[in-house]
């Protein structure tokens, strides 16, 4: 955009991305197993 000064729209996770960094990288990861939920990404 032109009023991207810093770069950061370039450099943006889009939010599925974000979604999937956030579960992977938690714990959200062992606690849907121990409820038994499965996650598709």
């Amino acid at each position: 955009m032109d009023n991207d000064v810093c770069g950061l729209d370039n450099s943006r996770l889009r939010l599925s991305d974000k979604m999937k960094h956030i579960y992977e990288r938690t714990s959200l990861v062992t606690q849907f197993q121990n409820i038994g939920l499965e996650v598709v990404l």
